[in-house]
């Protein structure tokens, strides 16, 4: 299956591509433009509007969609939110779907090279066996042989290409002049945001009754540490982009970044929302931090873990301790079809760059429809 796109109005700063041997997308801007290659998906933003080609055994379907000018830029809106494994399974829109089932398709394709590989080995040791019990004809066994190998290596390498050729969707994304500067900053603000002391996941929080068992703390976060984050890291093995995507593991997914939607996967499950459908709740928080103080956080008070009514520290505990109160910067992300995660960072205002890019980029999108 392979597709293509045809948008005639300045897109913004991305381009999308795909090829009839895999889904491939560019994000595109003004004056790009979606055809299809040989060799992935490509997507081509023009000048008068935005076509969907969909190729279906060699015949071609071309339907017009919305177009739209935000200024100089230009985003299409197609949906696809997740939170849970049901979520996943539930697309809203037509393309995304498309663009989450050919990736999953690729990856389910049946991989020819390492049986292949496994039945020559076997045969050529049948075959050696074979030779030692007729040794008076050993040369012209060994004359064969060598024919027989050199078949079997090129045949392997044959079928390795081929394989990774259809199990490989590729995705394109031009940029024009004069933008990449503005794509750059997308990833440099991810980058920035990176270099925080600690970055978690607030998985769940719970009233407690005691507040002076806890600091004075009204609430208790369970929060997990963000271990795994990059500017680039892509979805599946079978994904080639020339483009860098930032990536996060949260504690039940893993968030991709692209450059015009979010990509969500969780085990062999992919989702997708578009930046258009995403809410961003930016708060600063006052956290009482019981463990080492990070060099980035900002102390703000101090408390005795365990306080009498006035305040004081409660002696009947020896292991009282004074406990740091940080200023740290929560994120929730959330969207309407149930995405809502928290994101916290130790340094304040870590990520405010970052979704400010994506706000700006969603605000684009709302107005196309």
């Amino acid at each position: 299956m392979a597709w293509s796109f045809r948008k005639s109005k300045s897109f913004g700063p991305f381009r999308f591509s795909f090829s009839n041997r895999g889904v491939g997308m560019s994000m595109g801007v003004k004056g790009a433009r979606i055809g299809v290659n040989s060799r992935g998906t490509h997507v081509t933003l023009g000048a008068n509007g935005i076509y969907y080609r969909k190729n279906i055994r060699g015949k071609s379907r071309i339907s017009a969609v919305d177009t739209w000018s935000v200024k100089q830029a230009e985003f299409e809106a197609k949906v696809r939110d997740v939170e849970d494994d049901a979520a996943m399974n539930s697309l809203t829109d037509v393309d995304s779907q498309d663009f989450v089932s050919e990736l999953e398709s690729k990856a389910g394709q049946f991989a020819f090279y390492k049986p292949v590989l496994i039945a020559g080995l076997i045969g050529m040791m049948l075959y050696v066996g074979f030779c030692q019990s007729r040794s008076a004809d050993m040369p012209i066994f060994l004359v064969l042989g060598i024919v027989l190998m050199a078949g079997w290596v090129t045949s392997l390498v044959w079928i390795r290409r081929w394989d990774e050729r259809r199990r490989t969707m590729f995705v394109d994304y031009t940029m024009e002049e004069g933008h990449r500067e503005l794509y750059d900053k997308f990833i440099l603000s991810f980058q920035e945001f990176a270099t925080t002391s600690r970055i978690w996941h607030n998985v769940a929080t719970e009233t407690l009754e005691d507040r002076r068992r806890h600091g004075g703390a009204n609430q208790s976060v369970d929060r997990t540490l963000i271990k795994e984050i990059s500017s680039h890291r892509l979805p599946s093995p079978h994904l080639v982009m020339n483009v860098s995507v930032p990536y996060m593991h949260l504690a039940d997914k893993e968030v991709y970044f692209f450059p015009e939607r979010i990509i969500f996967r969780r085990g062999r499950q992919l989702g997708a929302v578009f930046y258009k459908n995403i809410q961003i709740k930016r708060e600063d928080v006052r956290f009482q931090e019981s463990e080492s103080l990070l060099a980035d956080a900002t102390v703000v008070d101090q408390r005795w873990q365990y306080l009498n009514k006035d305040g004081e520290p409660d002696r009947r505990f020896k292991g009282n301790r004074l406990l740091s109160i940080c200023l740290y910067t929560e994120y929730t992300f959330t969207s309407g079809q149930g995405w809502n995660d928290t994101i916290m960072t130790s340094r304040t205002g870590a990520m405010d760059r970052f979704a400010e890019f994506i706000r700006l980029i969603g605000e684009y999108q709302r107005k196309a429809t």
